[in-house]
């Protein structure tokens, strides 16, 4: 059973030493800062104000982040983000993760619609999106450095290029109206 609390510095100091992703398209998940750019990348991304970032936590140890950004008050909306140890996958903790925000968004933000975007080789994340309610709502075409895979063989390396993006929405009522896991 996860934990949650607001990310804070130390925190962070755990992602260093989180599992890494072999596979070439999902290294984009790899959470790659150093020990000396740990504190840039804290303040960058705790220092919206339309953001909130938490840390996931087992046994203490912060196995991920999630958050809600570019919250939108008056529109009663935010844009989910989480990214978990390579390690810790496949274990329902993701799941158990996101449900909390979920409740955090919609019971204590008082938000109405959480929106995100996932990669569409992304399975996993799908999978779990799906089983908790969002709907894939559109696509788009989002610039991001990718290497360029066909049938699993890396043909180009990574480098700037156009890739499409899963939109996908929860409403509260959705979640509200949702079969408890």
């Amino acid at each position: 059973m996860i934990q949650v609390e607001r990310l804070q510095l130390h925190h962070v100091r755990d992602f260093l030493q989180w599992g890494v992703h072999e596979d070439p398209l999902l290294k984009i998940y790899n959470f790659e800062e150093k020990e000396s750019t740990l504190e840039d990348w804290y303040r960058w991304k705790t220092g919206g104000k339309m953001d909130v970032y938490f840390a996931i936590l087992l046994d203490g140890l912060a196995i991920g982040y999630m958050g809600l950004k570019d919250i939108k008050k008056i529109a009663r909306r935010g844009t989910l983000g989480i990214i978990l140890d390579k390690n810790h996958m496949n274990q329902g903790l993701g799941t158990e993760a996101i449900t909390w925000l979920m409740n955090y968004a919609f019971y204590k933000m008082h938000l109405n619609r959480v929106d995100l975007e996932v990669l569409p080789w992304n399975q996993l994340g799908i999978h779990i999106y799906k089983k908790l309610g969002f709907q894939t709502v559109g696509r788009h075409r989002v610039r991001a450095v990718v290497p360029l895979v066909i049938d699993g063989v890396v043909l180009e390396e990574e480098r700037p290029r156009f890739v499409e993006v899963i939109q996908m929405r929860l409403s509260k009522d959705r979640w509200s109206e949702r079969i408890e896991i």
